[in-house]
Formats: structure tokens, sequence, C-alpha cells
């Protein structure tokens, strides 16, 4: 099967680790300390109160780039369309083996509690490791993250472009809403979207304490 994969990059460097191989297609995403005012960030989106104005421009800044590739897929009817950061790595062999597909799914991301309060004692789901596509049990665990998803109708893109409240959230705290509501509900395992650490160390997430990574995400 053919697949339309966007890279959200506003990196030249890190679109280095991709420009060589014609699977991948830039996205220009939105650089939020550039193109974005605090104003309008403050405006449209909802933050906890200790999130530093840095923070919040590039949280919003990963968001608006999210929403403006699936956009961009419901506009112009883009099938088997994937979406992938740039600090992350496509498995291809698992990728060939995935099957058709009539839902949004998950083809990488990180397991969190269901409730913020609970990440400390959070120990994640165990499945076996063939490949397959499963059902996120949203009583026991939601996926976070946004690292790689795959839009298999161009017309399911609707859904990921609503929002929970009169302000948004962060991209993947919104996606996980649509867990909640059973919207989006599958996830491949194990993951055909990892993180490359090595990149993902460089950004403005993964750097940072609050965002610290338990593990190397090998199986989410």
């Amino acid at each position: 099967m053919d697949y339309t994969i966007f890279v959200i990059n506003i990196s030249p460097s890190r679109w280095d680790n991709y420009k060589d191989d014609d699977r991948f297609t830039r996205w220009v995403g939105c650089n939020g300390k550039e193109d974005l005012s605090l104003d309008f960030v403050n405006d449209k989106y909802h933050f906890y109160w200790n999130c530093n104005d840095d923070l919040r421009m590039n949280i919003a800044g990963c968001s608006e780039s999210h929403l403006s590739c699936i956009k961009h897929i419901y506009e112009n009817k883009i099938d088997n369309a994937i979406i992938i950061e740039d600090d992350t790595l496509v498995d291809f062999e698992k990728l060939s083996f995935l099957p058709k597909l009539n839902k949004v799914v998950y083809l990488g991301g990180d397991f969190h509690p269901v409730k913020l309060k609970d990440k400390n004692k959070f120990e994640k789901p165990v499945f076996d490791k063939d490949l397959s596509v499963r059902t996120i049990d949203t009583k026991s665990f939601l996926i976070s993250g946004a690292f790689g998803y795959l839009i298999p109708h161009w017309n399911l893109a609707s859904d990921l472009l609503e929002q929970n409240g009169k302000k948004r959230r962060a991209i993947d705290v919104e996606f996980k809403n649509l867990q909640k509501k059973g919207i989006w509900n599958q996830f491949v395992y194990p993951p055909i979207v990892k993180l490359d650490m090595k990149t993902a160390m460089t950004g403005f997430t993964y750097n940072d304490k609050r965002y610290k990574l338990k593990d190397d995400l090998e199986f989410y």
C-alpha cells in the first residue's frame, strides 16, 4: 500500500535526516516563537498555570503544525496519510505488513495513566510482540505524544480537527480526549514509528525535566 508520509519540520538540520528519501514529504510546521504572538497563544490555548511563555509558544507551535497538516489532508482528500514528527524513525518493514484500516491509528507514542496524578506509580501494559492493531483500553491507559499516526481515509481527519473546550490544549492532550470519547481507539503494537532519542533530546520537550522519559519507548 502506498502512503504519503508527512514529516512535520521547522529545522533544516533535522530535515537532513529525511530529505534524500522520497518516501517522506516535508511539512513546514509552525515555529511558535517566530510565527505566533503570545497574545494569540494565550487567547487560543489553555495551559497549566506554571507553564512559562517559551513553553507555551512551543506547545502552540507544535499543535498548529499538526492541525495545519491534518487540515491539508482533509481539504485535499488525501487517503493513507501518515504524520510523523521530525525526531522519529519509521520501520518500513513493519509498515509493509500493516493491514488495510478504516480508523485513525497510532503508529507510535507513549503509554500514560488515565489520570495524571497516577504518573509516578503507573506501570505500562505489556503485550505480545506480534505486530497487530490493538484497542486502547481507556480504563487502564491512554497514549500520549504524536510521534506517528495514520489517517487511512481523508474524511477521518475531521475528527482530529475538533477541540475539547473553548480553548485548545496541547495536541497530544486533544488526542487523548478523542481516545476518552472512543473516537480514536486503535494503535499498532509494536510501534512502527519510534523516537530517534539522539535527535529527540535536542528538542524543547524531552530535554525538559517535566517530560523526562523513563525508557526509550521501544514499546511505547
